[in-house]
């Protein structure tokens, strides 16, 4: 009885030890979630109260600059063309993802080369791939526009309009984001079992019927997941559009993020941009616990 007591209580220091180690390896990631997350994010929101200016004090004013933001056409504008950067970014950037893991795995041979090809724009630079789009797109020097001349065809204008400027931002975005989405489908396609597909080509199912039938409801999850991150990746844009369109033009592709910008780092006024990062916080986080209700409904329902 004795040793039995013993060896339990030799297990239960050993477990303490181990929970004490855990907690000490815990300490550095804490302190520093601490500095340069939650930190940041409290003192945003107290300057958010006050008027700071890097040329003034810090004055006390309440909710003063959210009553501002209710009333200027430039954030409200902003706010605008983000939602319409997110409803194109957001679905494209799911089908082109989801149809190039579905190909990459279905591929016999080069399977490797196409996936490492894929995935290779994430791990590129955004300002590197900005400025080098911006030439491409060039209306008179680009790339593209050339060989619309040399076919006989009328160039156009990528970056000077208001509607196409927007639609090549997100092309940029999704060409350099759609490689780690793709890698998050393939695997959840892999981890659906074969048996599926092979009783379903027994029952006489087609590759469609196959996709829309088992394919597609097992990548419920997987779909909840990626359609969130991509909802949290669009509204925080910037470095894509800095280089690619500086927010041009007549302002149609400056979206939230741009304006916290100006507002902070032109204008000076950090605490109305604070305010700015706080609504925007909000706007995240509602129309995201939102979606995740609406998306995460659905998978558990197959999508149906």
């Amino acid at each position: 009885m004795k040793k039995h007591k013993t060896s339990r209580h030799r297990l239960s220091r050993l477990k303490r030890n181990e929970m004490l180690a855990g907690y000490l390896f815990l300490i550095p990631a804490a302190i520093c979630l601490l500095i340069w997350t939650i930190y940041p994010i409290l003192n945003s929101f107290w300057y958010s109260l006050t008027d700071f200016n890097i040329l003034n004090e810090k004055d006390f004013i309440g909710l003063e600059n959210y009553k501002m933001l209710l009333e200027d056409e430039d954030w409200i504008f902003s706010i605008q063309r983000t939602f319409i950067y997110v409803l194109l970014f957001v679905p494209l950037m799911y089908i082109i993802s989801l149809a190039a893991a579905e190909l990459v795995k279905h591929l016999k041979i080069l399977s490797g080369f196409f996936r490492t090809s894929f995935f290779l724009p994430v791990v590129v630079s955004a300002v590197a791939a900005g400025a080098i789009f911006r030439l491409i797109l060039n209306t008179k020097m680009g790339l593209i526009n050339k060989i619309l001349f040399s076919l006989g065809k009328n160039q156009v204008n990528f970056l000077g309009d208001a509607g196409n400027a927007l639609v090549a931002c997100v092309m940029l975005a999704i060409w350099l984001g759609f490689g780690y989405y793709m890698i998050i489908f393939l695997a959840g396609l892999q981890d659906i079992p074969t048996e599926y597909y092979e009783a379903a080509s027994i029952d006489g199912a087609g590759k469609i019927q196959q996709f829309c039938y088992i394919t597609f409801p097992a990548l419920g999850r997987t779909s909840v997941f990626v359609l969130t991150m991509c909802f949290i990746d669009s509204f925080q844009t910037y470095d894509i559009i800095k280089m690619l369109t500086d927010g041009g033009p007549n302002y149609s592709t400056t979206l939230v993020i741009q304006r916290i910008y100006i507002n902070a780092f032109q204008h000076y006024e950090m605490g109305y941009a604070c305010a700015m990062t706080v609504m925007l916080f909000f706007i995240i986080f509602i129309v995201t616990m939102i979606q995740l209700k609406f998306t995460s409904k659905m998978a558990d329902n197959g999508w149906g």
